[in-house]
């Protein structure tokens, strides 16, 4: 699985930015909204091109089972 990211950058005035790097979707908005835990306000959101990605699952072991086995 690749690594999933969230860098928080404050600025001097205390403005807060998430970028997120191996997060996708709603999943990218959840992740931050959980780290910061509600404790922040959120005025803005701007989506990257990288939020209408999908995250793909690998499946790395298989399991097969011949007929007759059980």
């Amino acid at each position: 699985m690749p690594e999933q990211r969230i860098v928080l950058t404050i600025d001097e005035e205390g403005g807060v930015t998430a970028k997120t790097d191996g997060l996708y979707g709603e999943k990218c908005i959840e992740a931050v909204a959980e780290l910061l835990d509600e404790q922040v306000n959120i005025k803005s959101l701007k989506k990257t091109d990288d939020f209408n990605k999908t995250q793909s699952l690998q499946i790395q072991n298989k399991l097969s089972l011949k007929q007759g086995e059980s």
